[in-house]
């Protein structure tokens, strides 16, 4: 599984998923977990040395993993 290059945590009626992409888009794991906290916290224990400042994505967006590599590529 590649190393991704963004995380997104998505929200679902079942708990909070912890969703890691590639520059490329390409789909590099994911962990279900409880709660939002225990969802940062695993990307902490992941990849803490490697994250930077979690961002909300805008409510209308369509396309939440466009958005962030969107957004990974303007920095």
């Amino acid at each position: 599984m590649p190393v991704p290059d963004v995380l997104l945590i998505d929200q679902q009626s079942e708990g909070f998923y912890l969703l890691g992409y590639t520059a490329d888009g390409e789909f590099a794991g994911d962990t279900w977990h409880r709660d939002l906290d225990e969802a940062r916290g695993q990307a902490d224990f992941a990849y803490g040395l490697y994250l930077g400042e979690w961002n909300a994505i805008p409510d209308d967006t369509k396309d939440p993993v466009r958005y962030a590599l969107d957004q990974l590529a303007a920095d």
